[in-house]
């Protein structure tokens, strides 16, 4: 199976998985969830010092064929000056 990414913006996004696909999704979500809480809880306390952290408001999700998450990717991007 090739590892498909999905990127989900809105709640009904999801629908395009099977079932399998789903109960896959539903273990990753749960650890995104985690990750996500404490990550904001983070970036919150870097943006008191001054540095600003704007964490994405989209889930991509690669569909590897297993439950659980293997490894979180994160995507630095310089910002822009105006």
């Amino acid at each position: 199976m090739s590892e498909q990414i999905y990127e989900f913006k809105n709640v009904t996004d999801i629908l395009v998985l099977d079932e399998k696909q789903f109960e896959r999704f539903l273990a990753d979500f749960k650890e995104w969830f985690h990750f996500q809480k404490q990550a904001r809880t983070e970036a919150e306390k870097l943006r008191e010092l001054g540095l600003n952290i704007t964490l994405a408001d989209v889930i991509r999700w690669k569909d590897d064929d297993m439950i659980g998450v293997g490894k979180i990717t994160i995507d630095v991007q310089k910002a822009r000056d105006y």
